[in-house]
């Protein structure tokens, strides 16, 4: 794919334009349905990117080029996140509830999002056509839409970013197995804790090590860091039950 930065000087208001060359109609049919979803959340009141406008333009019988107008992040979550925490008045666990809030929104909607990490979740200033500063959700292709809320564990195909995948479905991945029986909305709350461990330890080198150790060990661990910080208190007990082991 590729990004084309659009800037409107009069309205101040700044675009990216996304291109997708795609030879496989699957794919073509698979993009169509995030196209439909984002703008179906769009109307939700949650921190996604929408998609202002889109063109899709067959140029044979398999190949298709799509373009995504979508508003131009400033950053992604973990280059963002280090840029504003010395901001003034910058609270780190209203971002993380606001970004819970939005995944709480989705999964009401009985949807999993299945690859929540640091470059899925971007950063909108006010030149973005919104209301506020805000940290917002994206890239929808790996969804998936149950009909009603199954809160139990299910053989799903194992999908993700290896890094920010939760314990079960990462382990499956490691031994090559391309289904995994697990919980999803748990999984993608699991992911989102993990990107919220990225954003108080600032680096990726414990994030490896987080799904092999116990929770107690791991509550301690982010205790340290959250006192050399002078970070809210609260913050740890929010991650810990992110990040408890799924049974």
């Amino acid at each position: 794919s590729f990004y084309y930065h659009l800037i409107f000087i009069y309205l101040i208001i700044k675009f990216a334009l996304k291109k997708l060359i795609i030879d496989e109609v699957d794919m073509v049919s698979q993009i169509k349905n995030e196209i439909e979803l984002v703008k179906y959340l769009s109307k939700k009141d949650v921190n996604i990117i929408p998609f202002h406008n889109f063109c899709i333009n067959k140029l044979d019988a398999t190949t298709h080029v799509i373009y995504l107008l979508m508003p131009l992040a400033e950053g992604d979550f973990s280059s963002h996140i280090m840029k504003i925490k010395s901001q003034r008045n910058f609270s780190l666990l209203n971002v993380f509830i606001e970004l819970i809030k939005t995944c709480a929104i989705i999964q009401r909607e009985n949807i999993c999002h299945r690859d929540i990490k640091p470059q899925n979740i971007l950063y909108l200033d006010e030149n973005s056509m919104i209301e506020a500063q805000k940290f917002c959700l994206c890239d929808f292709d790996e969804v998936i839409r149950f009909k009603e809320r199954c809160n139990s564990q299910m053989r799903l195909e194992v999908k993700g970013t290896q890094m920010f995948m939760s314990p079960i479905v990462y382990q499956a991945f490691r031994t090559g197995e391309h289904f995994v029986k697990h919980n999803p909305f748990k999984s993608d709350a699991y992911s989102l804790g993990l990107c919220f461990v990225y954003a108080i330890v600032k680096t990726y080198d414990v994030i490896m090590n987080i799904r092999e150790k116990e929770d107690d060990e791991n509550k301690k661990f982010l205790k340290q860091y959250i006192d050399r910080q002078e970070i809210n208190e609260d913050i740890v007990d929010l991650v810990m039950l992110m990040i408890a082991k799924e049974n």
